[in-house]
């Protein structure tokens, strides 16, 4: 039997099969609804809160899928770590503000503009617009 993208997904998450489980029982029934409570006014935007390395990415990833895969809908996924100030960025604020400002995770480190922008224009899209995603690399501590 052929892997379905749930399946690739589960096994690129690195997350056990049963998983899937999970997908069908809470996460496919909690996009339906939040998709049925849409009153048409545009985009689409959920927010996902939660602590660190508590699911959000993860969520994220299957309801972007769920809604490509089930109900032919443009998605996508940021994250506000895609939006940290460029290293060299961070470099200059801790040179001229304060030194913990070359950390990323420190008030002051995110570009809350570039965010602000990247929303509005999501908002704003059209089914044949094209929005760039800024993506914020940890290994290179850089986006």
């Amino acid at each position: 039997m052929p892997l379905t993208a749930i399946d690739e997904l589960i096994l690129n998450e690195q997350l056990p099969i049963e998983f899937k489980d999970t997908v069908e029982r809470w996460y496919a029934p909690l996009l339906a609804d939040i998709i049925a409570s849409d009153r048409g006014g545009g985009t689409l935007v959920i927010g996902i809160q939660g602590l660190q390395g508590s699911g959000k990415s993860t969520l994220a990833k299957f309801l972007v899928l769920l809604a490509r895969e089930r109900f032919g809908l443009n998605a996508v996924d940021i994250s506000l770590d895609d939006f940290y100030l460029t290293k060299r960025e961070r470099t200059v604020l801790s040179e001229t503000v304060h030194p913990l400002l070359a950390t990323r995770g420190v008030p002051g480190t995110h570009d809350v503009t570039l965010a602000i922008d990247t929303i509005t224009q999501l908002k704003a899209t059209t089914k044949h617009s094209t929005v760039r995603i800024p993506q914020f690399d940890k290994a290179s501590d850089d986006r």
